[in-house]
């Protein structure tokens, strides 16, 4: 629509503003659009200072340098040659491509959340939308695109050429962002990690009978009520975490589920649990669906908070919630893995950086 309003009226979508709407208007938009830019530009050279330090390039060195490389090439480059250098430099976003290839992410589930998007209505994600449009859509896609539309005269023999590169640009910046989210989002879920797991560097796994584990009545997420009695002459194998866990629970879980896999006939003489340490958002529903994605075997237990208390006691482990912020919480939570024998003694503890093969392994040798 703004290539080809730029292609009829030969003018910017400013100019059309003024022509329609009057002066006010046109002040209006054009003061936002300021405003928007200067968001934009504060936030590029931050990115660009940022990304140099990683190479101890100091800030007030980047940001003198590219500003005036940028004033240079604008004031005394002809919008050709400018067209050029922007042009050129965008190739830098095919290692957006190269980093997501790297970090090796779940594509399955990469590809599900593409296709069945979780939309979270959360103010702080409507206004991260908002954004988008008000800092992207509006200030690229169309100031800019009509008005260098405008400026270059292009013809209407040419108007689909120019739709083509439009539509091109848009699926090219789309694809990017994806990959860009994708590289993000794993780097993240790795640092998360680490901070999860740098107070239990150097930790040991323990073989011998030690002071955890005790007596738990809690609700499974069929409402159930449950006690350590029901898994008498069972192995249990207690993970504590929380459902809304952005990483390191599911990944445990998981690493869990496919070590009961690779247990094959023994996994029968084993139970796993998840004790939620968060009770309060975990009922039983929440965690009846979301046990569901590791295995029918799981056992999924909340409870109030007084019991949650008095088991993560028993078991040394420690939570601490953080507090709200836009309407939601993260928890703080040790990340440990206990096998419990069949009476209900402590057997060992594992993590799971061991992945499943060496857990089923270990577990199966504890079980001998």
């Amino acid at each position: 629509m703004a290539a080809r309003l730029g292609v009829v009226t030969g003018q910017g979508l400013s100019d059309l503003i003024r022509d329609r709407f009057g002066v006010r208007w046109t002040v209006f938009a054009m003061a936002v659009l300021l405003i928007a830019n200067v968001a934009n530009t504060v936030a590029e050279f931050s990115g660009a200072s940022a990304s140099l330090e990683i190479f101890g390039i100091s800030r007030y060195l980047t940001v003198p340098l590219v500003a005036f490389g940028i004033w240079a090439l604008v004031l005394f480059g002809s919008y050709r040659v400018v067209e050029r250098v922007f042009l050129g430099t965008a190739l830098v976003f095919v290692a957006y491509i190269a980093s997501a290839a790297l970090a090796n992410p779940e594509w399955g589930r990469v590809g599900g959340a593409l296709v069945s998007p979780t939309l979270d209505l959360e103010p702080s994600v409507l206004l991260l939308m908002v954004a988008v449009v008000g800092t992207t859509i509006t200030p690229y896609m169309q100031f800019y695109l009509q008005s260098a539309v405008a400026e270059k005269g292009i013809s209407e023999e040419e108007l689909g050429l120019e739709q083509a590169d439009a539509v091109g640009g848009a699926i090219w910046t789309n694809v990017i962002a994806i990959f860009i989210v994708v590289a993000t989002a794993t780097v993240a879920g790795l640092v998360w990690y680490l901070g999860d797991l740098a107070p239990r560097m150097g930790q040991t796994i323990h073989t011998v009978e030690a002071a955890i584990g005790g007596p738990f009545s809690l609700t499974d997420q069929y409402g159930h009520t449950r006690s350590d009695k029901d898994f008498a002459g069972r192995y249990m194998l207690i993970y504590f975490g929380y459902t809304n866990c952005p990483d390191v629970c599911p990944t445990t879980l998981s690493v869990i589920a496919d070590a009961m896999d690779k247990l094959g006939g023994d996994a029968k003489k084993i139970v796993p649990i998840f004790i939620t340490v968060d009770p309060a958002r975990d009922t039983p529903k929440a965690l009846k669906s979301y046990m569901a994605a590791f295995g029918p075997e799981f056992i999924g237990l909340t409870g109030p908070m007084p019991s949650i208390k008095l088991v993560t006691t028993e078991y040394r482990v420690y939570f601490k919630a953080h507090k709200p912020v836009n309407g939601t919480y993260a928890v703080d939570h040790s990340n440990t893995i206990y096998l419990m024998g069949p009476a209900g003694h402590f057997i060992a503890n594992y993590i799971e950086t061991m992945g499943p093969d060496k857990l089923a392994a270990a577990i199966k040798s504890a079980m001998s």
